[in-house]
């Protein structure tokens, strides 16, 4: 793809209203499709979401941003934002506030379950008396109390992110019903974040790594993989290291690595410097597959560090066998 075509679908997707949501995803389907496919135009949507949300997640989620998100959450619901139980509230927050669905559901959930240690912590120290009726939170000699108050501190200070983690991937168990549909509302209509995107995402990627391996067992050519190489103690290990090189289009060909994505310049340059140059260090030049395109210029550039980059496995009269 031409780096002006690109740069025109990423202005069009800043000039979304709503970028994180699927309704951004189908109108760069519509309006680019002439320029790639559907996973392509999807991978370029998806990078562009992915880092933008890792620039400004972290402001957006500081302890104030995030108790205030929950206000508006209860303050929403309270008020019947939408007069049945299909309300999207969070749905409707994470288009407001440009926090893709799943990362708002997970604020969310974080901050309930805060609630309710807080709200824990307050009735065991509000405990009351039966002779008495003098809350023992009054007592402030009652050793007793004190020392159950500290342990319900240790044991729980902020909510277990395992929990998290558990109740995104399977919102069934979370304990409110209001909170269990808005979030399964934010799984559903999520099209970067989640755990149907996660799962999507990981196939995706082994499927192309399958499709490489065949394509390798096709022309029978001996080869090792992940971890062959991490048994021989490689910490940098691509898809792919051939026993015996190849050659494509005049050039070596020790190692492939296969990428189920759109290679754009940034992305690119992440993985140049985090794992191509290390590959080329340890076996030498080798090919890099984008299955779903890539920037013009990456070639011109790969080349240069004596490196060859495709969109698709070469075919057969495109590469020359050596004789071991």
């Amino acid at each position: 793809m031409k780096l002006a075509e690109y740069r025109q679908i990423i202005t069009h997707i800043e000039g979304q209203n709503r970028r994180c949501s699927r309704s951004a995803l189908n109108d760069v389907l519509e309006k680019f499709i002439s320029l790639g496919s559907y996973d392509t135009l999807f991978s370029i949507f998806l990078n562009y979401i992915q880092k933008r949300v890792r620039v400004t997640f972290s402001s957006k989620t500081k302890s104030e941003s995030s108790k205030y998100y929950y206000q508006l959450y209860k303050d929403m619901v309270n008020d019947k934002f939408v007069a049945d139980e299909q309300s999207h509230v969070l749905v409707h927050l994470s288009n407001r506030f440009e926090i893709p669905p799943s990362l708002m559901a997970r604020i969310i959930i974080e901050q309930f379950l805060q609630d309710q240690t807080d709200a824990e912590g307050n009735e065991s120290m509000n405990i009351k008396d039966p002779d008495t009726q003098i809350s023992v939170c009054d007592q402030l000699t009652n050793t007793r109390a004190s020392a159950k108050n500290l342990e319900l501190s240790a044991l729980n200070p902020v909510p277990s992110k395992q929990v998290i983690s558990s109740w995104l991937k399977d919102p069934y168990l979370i304990t409110d019903g209001i909170l269990r549909e808005q979030v399964l509302q934010c799984i559903s209509y999520d099209v970067c974040y989640g755990p149907i995107n996660d799962a999507i995402r990981h196939s995706v990627g082994l499927e192309f790594e399958l499709k490489l391996r065949d394509f390798v067992n096709g022309l029978k050519l001996p080869f090792l993989d992940e971890n062959d190489l991490r048994k021989r103690g490689y910490d940098k290990t691509p898809d792919i290291k051939l026993e015996v090189p190849i050659v494509v289009h005049g050039q070596p060909v020790c190692w492939i690595e296969s990428k189920a994505s759109f290679g754009d310049l940034e992305t690119h340059n992440e993985y140049l410097r985090g794992q191509y140059l290390s590959y080329w260090n340890r076996f030498g030049p080798g090919l890099v597959i984008y299955w779903f395109g890539f920037i013009d210029e990456i070639f011109e550039e790969m080349k240069r560090q004596g490196m060859l980059t495709m969109d698709r496995f070469p075919n057969t009269d495109e590469i020359t066998f050596m004789s071991p």
